[in-house]
């Protein structure tokens, strides 16, 4: 008797051209995770004949939903794709980089004297990677609050001043919240069977996506779906393949986090310690139904609802006063792998929903329990942004 093992499950997948349809002769991804809960679930209604014997008479299959959520360790290079269909991004991920001797750091920002900022490719609120300049504290992550072809201004602004002369690099690549329908093939195997099975869930869209961060614990992220069609079969998908899974460090939220930043650069300006973080992000998602369809014909998104709890310890007045005057801020933090990956998640634009802040007991450290609402950023008219760095 073979019985099925979680360690033989295996979870793949594939972005697909045609939302619903699997590619041919798939290539499919290899998933990390940690848990699941993809399911296919029948709608089911009893049959109202009148009968003699006061039975029943059948069950009808009468609707179908396939939804589910993944749960995973936050590493390096391996959620790239999942990451665009959460956001729902107009673009893949960009290669913005400039590099050359004409690139100059003054109070404000970087100047560049070829005029290649936008040429480049870079856009307000993304974060880019300056390095190469000779003043070694200069260099490192900075958000842009303009960007013109010649100069862009940033924050933090650069702790000194350089003329050009030294081979500088600016770099980035981002995506950003969208309108693109980005769906997905996820296959799961059961491969310890005595004849291995195959669930194939097709037209998958990332609904909702979450992360994680409190101290002493790894950096959990998780994205839930809603497919189209799916189905249960021994035979797998005609011409398939499989690309392994990453090897990339798992990322913890000790030593590969920092730079948790919330400001607004005139009332929000200390530096703030966090014991926990947590962001909950949500396509709004639905499901469309036809007569003569088994499952949904489509799948279409509504108002993105991206919110976070934040726990800081308390410190000063300052986000209190935020609370009050309902003032708008950003949010971000950045999370950096021992092999090298970097990330950077950014609300650029929030504002508070609710604050706490009670002395509960003796002996305790006083935290503020707040919950944030991102907005639709002014400046990028953006609601969210990632930003990649690639050893």
């Amino acid at each position: 008797m073979t019985i099925g093992t979680s360690n033989q499950t295996q979870l793949s997948f594939i972005k697909e051209a045609t939302a619903g349809v699997t590619p041919a002769t798939p290539a499919l991804q290899i998933l990390r995770y940690t848990g699941e809960t993809l399911q296919i679930n029948n709608t089911t209604t009893q049959s109202q004949e009148i009968t003699s014997n006061r039975g029943v008479s059948d069950l009808i299959v009468t609707d179908q939903s396939n939804s589910g959520d993944i749960n995973h360790e936050l590493s390096g290079a391996t959620f790239d794709s999942l990451l665009e269909g959460a956001l729902m991004t107009d673009d893949t991920w960009t290669n913005d980089t400039l590099t050359g001797a004409t690139v100059s750091a003054d109070a404000t920002g970087f100047l560049d004297s070829a005029s290649g900022f936008v040429s480049s490719g870079f856009v307000v609120g993304q974060y880019v990677e300056v390095s190469g300049m000779s003043d070694a504290t200069i260099n490192g992550f900075y958000r842009i609050k303009t960007v013109v072809a010649g100069k862009i201004t940033t924050y933090p602004a650069p702790v000194a001043t350089e003329a050009a002369g030294a081979t500088v690099t600016v770099q980035g690549s981002t995506i950003s919240t969208g309108k693109t329908d980005h769906s997905y093939t996820i296959q799961k195997a059961f491969l310890d069977l005595a004849v291995p099975s195959y669930q194939n869930f097709r037209g998958c869209r990332v609904s909702t996506m979450n992360m994680s961060l409190s101290v002493g614990s790894i950096v959990s992220i998780g994205f839930g779906f809603i497919g189209q069609t799916s189905e249960t079969v021994t035979t797998n998908i005609d011409g398939v393949t499989y690309e392994a899974k990453t090897t990339t460090d798992v990322m913890n939220a000790v030593t590969n986090v920092s730079n948790i930043v919330a400001t607004n650069e005139d009332s929000i300006t200390t530096a703030i310690k966090f014991t926990d973080l947590s962001l909950t992000f949500d396509n709004s998602l639905r499901d469309l139904k036809a007569i003569g369809t088994l499952g949904a014909i489509d799948i279409r998104a509504g108002t993105i609802q991206a919110t976070a709890s934040i726990n800081p310890y308390f410190e000063n007045i300052e986000l209190l006063k935020a609370y009050l005057a309902s003032t708008e801020f950003t949010l971000s933090w950045q999370a950096t792998s021992a092999d090298g990956y970097t990330y950077i998640y950014s609300l650029p634009s929030v504002k508070f929903t609710s604050q706490g802040l009670a002395a509960g007991s003796r002996d305790t450290d006083m935290i503020i329990n707040g919950q944030v609402q991102g907005l639709i950023d002014p400046s990028s008219g953006k609601t969210m942004r990632i930003d990649r760095f690639i050893p």
